[in-house]
């Protein structure tokens, strides 16, 4: 019995030893082969991944990729210090070119109606009926390739309240320019569509031209000064002349010696006389000539304003209140008249100083 059991044991260790044997060499190649691949996979990942990160010596090359980045940057440098050394001496044909706005604010108030003389059609705001309009605009100066003058409003629209109600339109900036000599100034507006008060009536896509006299701050001075000067002249001479006539007319003094009445002083030189009268005429044309000159101060805005590039180192400037309207162009009939206060934070009594 022990026997058959030993027997037994035996053949069953030898079949188990014989199916692992036979099954051995294709198990085997799997896992042996599987192993092998994958060990080359991960060694294969960890060459790639040592050549991107390791640290070239002095004397190495860098990997391609490295090196075309490299010569990018360095030839982005000498591209920069290249436009820089040719910005610096006047030779590159790179430049830079920057653009400087500058803007002051003013209150245009327009009264659209009939003028005395105006060549507006004769059926044209016949019945004395005015269109207020009124538009906070900046007044702006661009340096970009040149000097360029704008108009921007800072409403979008103007608008007024006639008798079918509220009207309203949007209103475009087309430009303002000034004379040379600093004397006249011009600004044109289109209204877009159509505002109608009775038979005041502006067609849509009309342009207005605003026109006015303006005075800057260095001229107003000038003026002034020579009124004053022939002012003075005048004042001066006409007060010789007053002393002169009152010593002639004063009354006579009785002298006790001569027991007669004297006359206090001494006759005056007729020619010389006749010479201060006609001085004194002649510089009360010349101060009459320059008060004509000289706008009077009621006539102008309240305060000083600035106009960007007029005058020197953008200084105040005054304009004329009763300017022109023109319908249509510079050449077009007056339709009405405008004034304008510049926007500021000073007070009232304030007049730009």
């Amino acid at each position: 019995m022990v026997t058959l059991l030993c027997l037994l044991l035996v053949l069953s260790t030898v079949v188990t030893i014989a199916a692992g044997f036979c099954l051995h060499p294709s198990t085997s190649g799997v896992v042996v082969g599987t192993v092998t691949r994958t060990h080359r996979k991960t060694r294969t990942f960890r060459k790639h991944h040592h050549q991107h990160h390791r640290r070239p010596d002095c004397c190495g090359t860098l990997p391609s990729f490295v090196t075309a980045t490299t010569t990018t940057v360095l030839a982005s440098t000498n591209n920069n210090e290249g436009r820089d050394n040719a910005s610096s001496s006047g030779t590159g044909a790179a430049s830079v070119s920057t653009t400087t706005s500058i803007t002051h604010p003013w209150r245009i108030v327009m009264d659209i109606g009939r003028e005395p003389l105006a060549r507006m059609p004769f059926n044209w705001a016949r019945q004395g009926v005015r269109m207020p309009l009124v538009t906070p605009t900046d007044f702006g100066l661009s340096t970009s390739g040149g000097e360029t003058k704008f108009l921007t409003p800072r409403a979008e629209t103007v608008s007024f309240t006639g008798p079918g109600g509220a009207q309203e339109s949007p209103i475009l900036g087309n430009g303002w320019s000034v004379s040379d000599d600093f004397s006249t100034l011009s600004a044109s507006f289109i209204v877009t569509n159509e505002l109608r008060k009775r038979d005041v009536v502006i067609e849509a896509n009309t342009e207005l031209i605003l026109e006015t006299q303006l005075y800057t701050q260095t001229e107003l001075d000038r003026l002034n000064e020579e009124y004053y000067k022939a002012r003075e002249a005048m004042w001066s001479t006409g007060e010789n002349l007053n002393d002169t006539q009152n010593k002639q007319e004063s009354p006579r003094k009785w002298n006790p010696k001569t027991e007669r009445w004297e006359q206090r002083y001494p006759d005056e030189n007729p020619i010389k006389m006749l010479q201060n009268k006609v001085q004194y005429w002649m510089q009360n044309a010349q101060q009459e000539k320059a008060k004509s000159q000289r706008p009077e101060p009621d006539s102008l805005s309240d305060r000083g304003g600035r106009l960007p590039g007029v005058g020197v180192d953008d200084e105040y400037v005054y304009l004329v209140q009763q300017g022109v309207v023109r319908y249509g162009g510079d050449d077009g009939p007056v339709c009405g008249t405008w004034k304008a206060q510049p926007i500021t934070n000073a007070p009232a009594w304030e007049r730009g100083r």
